[in-house]
This record gives C-alpha cells, sequence and structure tokens, in this order.
C-alpha cells in the first residue's frame, strides 16, 4: 500500500476497506506493507516505486506467493472492502 495521509482516497481506503473485518480477517495470513509518502518519497523506496511503475496514490500493489506482483490485481484509488476481497482471493 502507497499511502499519503493528506489525500481522501489513502484515508479512505485505510479506514473503510483495510479495517472492515472481512479484508483483516483475510490478510492476516499474508505480510503487508506500507510505504507512507505523506511527506516526501524516502530515497531508498524510489527504485521499488519506479520498478512497479507507481505513480500516484494510494496504489496497492498485490504480490503472488511467488513474489511476483499481480498487475491485473492492482489497486488504483479507493475500492470498497467487498471489492478488495475479490483481488484478495485471487492471490490466495
Amino acid at each position: 500500500d502507497i499511502y499519503a495521509d493528506w489525500w481522501l482516497p489513502c484515508v479512505e481506503l485505510d479506514h473503510v476497506t483495510f479495517r472492515h473485518p472481512d479484508v483483516v480477517a483475510a490478510l492476516a495470513s499474508v505480510v503487508t506493507v506500507r510505504l507512507d509518502v505523506t511527506d516526501e518519497v524516502p530515497q531508498e523506496a524510489e527504485p521499488l516505486l519506479d520498478e512497479h511503475r507507481v505513480y500516484g496514490v494510494p496504489t496497492v500493489l498485490l504480490f503472488d506467493r511467488t513474489g511476483q506482483e499481480r498487475r491485473t490485481l492492482r489497486v488504483l484509488g479507493f475500492i470498497p472492502p467487498g471489492e478488495m476481497l475479490k483481488r484478495i482471493e485471487q492471490i490466495q
């Protein structure tokens, strides 16, 4: 999850989708990482953003068990809990 707390869709994704009990349960068995770019993009994160062509927030990258991004499941902007669950189910 690439996130900035000054952007409403990021806050909505955090407060509505990622805190929904079903999403919390679905993510309990996977590693989750948040890159906070509220103030600036950390220098060490720039290669990751470049490699995955991340140009805005919120962006949620979903990876399979082999470490490959499932690009068709990428989230750009806010999505409701049900939509997030459909994407998570496709990588489990």
